[in-house]
């Protein structure tokens, strides 16, 4: 399949002198291009700026130029038009020397049978991404066991980026379906790692630990704690983590599990793409103002009658106000054996009252408000 239809972007496999390459132009801004290309043998971005004058394409490859770090000029690279809706041209170095590139458009190979649905989702959204995840072996690693459960790591050695699979312990269907999103899961943070990377700021990086929290018979939960700065500047760490319905094999949002509102439970998630709010039952406003106006209230109730010790409010010039309902309106949260565990969610000022241990709601208060999705808690 020709992997530019329906899309604004062009995707071209080809050389560039004798190495292979994958490169991605956008040519939705007339008279403007932008794109990015990777060399098969490293799979890391290069990012192109450049213009459209006539039928030929010029290009800049990387970012401003950093004479500090001896690099006064960036390298070019020139296209044309080629037989077969390809293209040819020219890159060049700064110090002159000229290697000739050949392109023709990108031919996908077929989705694996058995292949996790974010692979299968960039067969279509993201062509470019799709042909690299197809050459990112992942590397088996230790095996650990966690609250009974075989848990093998894989890792992507060029972005570093880790998770595990589930070796036993679910009937082969679960086990199946949880491992596809698991992989889900590992190859969409390998792509957010090297959508940051292409910033290619100094002292860029993206990081990610990944602890498994609580597994059962009916749920999964593992925390994903990402660390990076992509332009320069650095980011909090947050935790972004999965937690599943073992039996549907569906992530859930906390909805899901725990509602407090009138009427049926809603559902709200929000996924990258063309149609990025495709699952969810209400708009972003609505879920704001549930969040804001009863969830947020209902929590924080629920937390100063169950720490009282911990809900005092701000001590000291340093201290953390955990008993204003803004800090738990958006909370991180995860099972547990005991409870759901919920972060409240501080500026980068007070980032340091964050990653709370001790804000656990008991699964006997979670049954008395339980979410859109029927599930076995833990008594």
């Amino acid at each position: 399949m020709p992997a530019q239809a329906g899309l604004d972007s062009d995707v071209f496999t080809g050389t560039l002198g004798t190495q292979s390459i994958v490169l991605e132009l956008d040519r939705a801004v007339p008279e403007d291009v932008s794109g990015r290309y990777f060399y098969v043998k490293h799979h890391h971005d290069l990012q192109l700026t450049g213009s459209i004058q006539g039928t030929r394409i010029q290009l800049v490859e990387g970012h401003e130029p950093a004479p500090e770090a001896g690099i006064d000029s960036l390298p070019t690279l020139a296209l044309w038009p080629a037989a077969q809706g390809g293209l040819q041209g020219e890159w060049q170095s700064p110090q002159g020397k000229r290697l000739p590139i050949t392109l023709l458009p990108a031919r996908l190979p077929q989705v694996p049978s058995g292949a996790d649905p974010f692979l299968g989702r960039q067969y279509t959204d993201s062509p470019y991404e799709y042909l690299r995840l197809m050459q990112l072996p992942l590397k088996p690693g230790e095996l650990e066991h966690f609250q009974g459960y075989p848990l093998r790591w894989l890792s992507e050695p060029s972005s570093g980026i880790s998770l595990f699979v589930i070796e036993d312990g679910y009937p082969a269907q679960q086990l199946t379906r949880l491992n596809q999103l698991l992989r889900a899961r590992l190859s969409s943070d390998v792509v957010a790692y090297h959508q940051c990377m292409l910033l290619g700021r100094p002292g860029g990086y993206y990081r990610q630990t990944v602890t498994p929290r609580f597994m059962s018979n009916a749920l999964l939960s593992v925390s994903i704690v990402q660390d990076y700065s992509c332009d320069g500047t650095p980011m909090l760490p947050t935790d972004a983590p999965l937690n599943l319905a073992v039996e549907s094999g569906k992530e859930l949002t906390l909805d899901d599990v725990l509602w407090v509102g009138e009427g049926k439970p809603f559902h709200y998630e929000y996924q990258p793409g063309p149609n990025p709010e495709q699952f969810a039952t209400v708009s972003f406003g609505a879920y704001v103002d549930y969040r804001s106006r009863t969830f947020a209230p209902w929590l924080l109730g629920q937390l100063k009658q169950l720490y009282p010790q911990h809900m005092l409010g701000e001590v000291g010039e340093d201290g953390c106000d955990y008993a204003q309902a803004q800090v738990w309106q958006m909370p991180t949260w995860r099972f547990t054996p005991e409870g759901i565990q919920f972060d409240p969610v501080f500026d980068s000022v007070q980032r340091h009252c964050r990653g709370v241990g001790w804000a656990v709601l008991p699964y006997r208060i979670v049954r008395q408000h339980a979410g859109g999705v029927a599930l076995e808690l833990p008594e």
